[in-house]
C-alpha cells in the first residue's frame, strides 16, 4: 500500500535542514573528538613500549600493547570513516532541501574533495608503522624475553 503524503511545507523543510546541519556538525566533532583521544592514548602507548623496551620488561607485555595500539588504530580509522560517510550524507541531504528553498549554503562551498581523509589515513599509516617498528624491535633483538640490544640478533 503506497502513502501520498504533502510535499513538506517551506517551515518543515527548515526545521529537517537545520536537523540535518546539526546532525553533520554532530558527527564530524564526534571524529575528531575520538581521533584525538585516541592519538594520544597511542602515543602514551608509543611511550610506555618505548620504556619497556629501555627497562627491558618481559617483550610479551610490550607485544600486547603494540597488538593492542594496532587495534586501537585500525577501530578508529574504521569507525571515522564511517562517522564521515554519515556526515556526508546529511550534508548532501542539507543541498537537496537548499535546492528546493532557494538556498546556497552548501551547494556553493568548494574545497579539495578528499584532502582531510588522505592527511587522516597518512596519520593512521604512521601510526601503524611505529606500532611495527617497535614489534620489529622487541623480536628481533631478544637473547631471551627481555629485549638485549648488546645482543643483536637483526645483523
Amino acid at each position: 500500500m503506497v502513502i501520498n503524503r504533502p510535499a513538506p511545507s517551506k517551515k518543515d523543510l527548515r526545521v529537517e535542514y537545520l536537523a540535518s546541519q546539526q546532525s553533520a556538525e554532530h558527527h564530524d566533532k564526534l571524529v575528531w573528538q575520538v581521533s584525538s583521544i585516541m592519538w594520544a592514548t597511542n602515543s602514551l602507548l608509543i611511550g610506555f613500549s618505548l620504556q619497556g623496551i629501555h627497562d627491558k620488561i618481559p617483550r610479551y607485555l610490550t607485544t600486547f600493547i603494540a597488538i593492542l595500539g594496532i587495534v586501537i588504530v585500525i577501530g578508529v580509522w574504521i569507525f571515522s570513516s564511517q562517522l564521515r560517510d554519515l556526515k556526508r550524507q546529511k550534508y548532501d541531504h542539507c543541498k537537496e532541501i537548499e535546492g528546493k528553498l532557494g538556498l546556497t549554503q552548501h551547494g556553493q562551498t568548494r574545497y579539495p574533495a578528499g584532502a582531510q581523509a588522505y592527511l587522516y589515513g597518512f596519520i593512521m599509516i604512521i601510526f601503524i608503522i611505529v606500532w611495527l617498528a617497535i614489534l620489529y624491535t622487541v623480536w628481533c633483538h631478544c637473547g631471551s624475553h627481555y629485549v638485549d640490544f648488546s645482543e643483536s640478533r637483526c645483523r
